[in-house]
């Protein structure tokens, strides 16, 4: 039920240059304070979706500066993660409330899960989302390891009949990390509280400036015609990304920009069986549309660099959101960001300076259009937004938060 992910080494000499000096130095004397110290993270799967894009790059940079770091993914059916994508939307507002037989699913999963971690092994184990959140309950007393839950969602608006069950699985914890304070849902207080934003990897290969030339053979690749204006949402196919609501914003703008084309891409991954419904619905409302292009589960790193880069504009119209990873790839690579006014995006997203920010359809076709018809302003937007993410969004400031808090938990003995 719980299945090592086997790493390869990565160096953290390489972001020399990339972050600044004073960054730099912090997480190499944070890393010497934690040598030696076993950090065991658990999430629901090694394929797709933003946790990975945290895990996969930060394990082997931690073992690098000294720590022990290993990742742990569930292997379970999807009768669980059917009931676990329930509780992701109603953590996140959703109103739909569960059965107790499929609770009782949940915590009968966990309670296996507890029987195969051993708590003496590790000095700290993080537990991200709800799909493993349970475990700690069921784990007893005993044992060394210090335990952070780690929610990436954003919770403020939260179902309370998820809510009630959630705050006696998550007062269990040592301390628990949220990507904003208001995440924070009302009436819970754990002993440790961290708020720490994620971060992209900016040596992962979509995130490594490409050429202009090769962005666009890459796009064209695709069946798109490059001559023409594209604006991109790369998400999962959910509905809290509100695709559907892009496409209608697409609609709305294409009025204004006759020749405008769209791509969704996305992954639909195993711990989200409602992805495979809404990519359905997708390509069932862009029958006869020849200049929307649907391209899932079939971008790999490079494909999805290369749309971020060539693109127009980045659109990323969630309805919630935990942090979104996509704007700040999207900002990286120079690209301004119309999104959705809701949970992480607004960090990274500041209006009029590095993109837009819109609470409806038709507010995001108004900023496509104005960003489509002036594209100095576009330019400008991506480069104000590459420096933001310079300055906050990189991985090693993530690591740098992330050690603090894990020194934060062991110095309470």
């Amino acid at each position: 039920m719980l299945e090592k992910v086997q790493m390869g080494e990565r160096r953290f000499e390489d972001y020399r240059g990339i972050i600044s000096d004073t960054l730099f130095d912090e997480v190499v004397r944070l890393g010497k304070k934690l040598r030696g110290k076993r950090i065991l993270q658990i999430n629901a799967t090694s394929k797709g979706g933003g946790v990975v894009e945290l895990l996969r790059p930060s394990i082997p940079l931690l073992n690098d500066l000294g720590l022990q770091a290993e990742w742990q993914t569930l292997e379970a059916p999807q009768s669980f993660f059917g009931v676990t994508k329930h509780m992701h939307n109603g953590l996140q507002g959703d109103l739909l409330n569960l059965k107790p037989s499929q609770w009782d699913t949940y915590e009968n999963y966990n309670r296996q899960l507890a029987e195969q971690i051993d708590p003496s092994k590790w000095d700290v184990i993080v537990v991200h989302d709800p799909q493993p959140a349970a475990v700690r309950s069921f784990m007893g007393v005993d044992g060394e390891a210090k335990w952070a839950w780690r929610c990436h969602i954003d919770s403020k608006h939260a179902n309370p009949s998820y809510l009630r069950h959630f705050v006696k699985y998550w007062d269990a914890y040592d301390g628990a990390i949220f990507t904003m304070a208001k995440f924070v849902p009302p009436g819970y207080k754990p002993k440790h509280l961290g708020v720490i934003p994620v971060a992209i990897d900016p040596l992962n290969p979509k995130n490594v400036a490409m050429k202009t030339g090769e962005a666009k053979t890459i796009v064209e690749s695709f069946g798109i015609d490059v001559t023409r204006p594209l604006v991109t949402q790369v998400s999962r196919f959910d509905p809290w990304k509100d695709p559907l609501g892009v496409i209608e914003a697409w609609k709305e703008a294409r009025a204004e920009v006759p020749g405008l084309q769209l791509a969704l891409i996305g992954d639909t991954a195993k711990d989200d069986p409602e992805g495979s419904v809404i990519l359905k619905a997708v390509e069932t409302v862009t029958v006869g549309e020849p200049d929307v292009y649907i391209i899932a589960n079939r971008a790999d790193d490079r494909a999805v660099q290369a749309f971020q880069s060539h693109s127009n504009l980045i659109i990323q119209k969630s309805l919630r959101e935990g942090f979104g990873l996509t704007v700040s790839e999207a900002l990286w690579n120079g690209t301004p960001v119309v999104g959705g006014a809701v949970g992480g995006i607004p960090l990274q997203v500041i209006d009029g300076k590095s993109g837009f920010l819109v609470t409806s359809v038709k507010q995001a076709a108004t900023r496509m259009v104005a960003l489509l018809a002036d594209a100095k302003r576009a330019k400008a937007m991506g480069q104000y937004g590459h420096e933001l993410v310079r300055h906050k969004f990189l991985l090693p400031r993530m690591i740098r938060d992330d050690m603090q808090f894990w020194l934060e938990l062991l110095a309470e003995d």
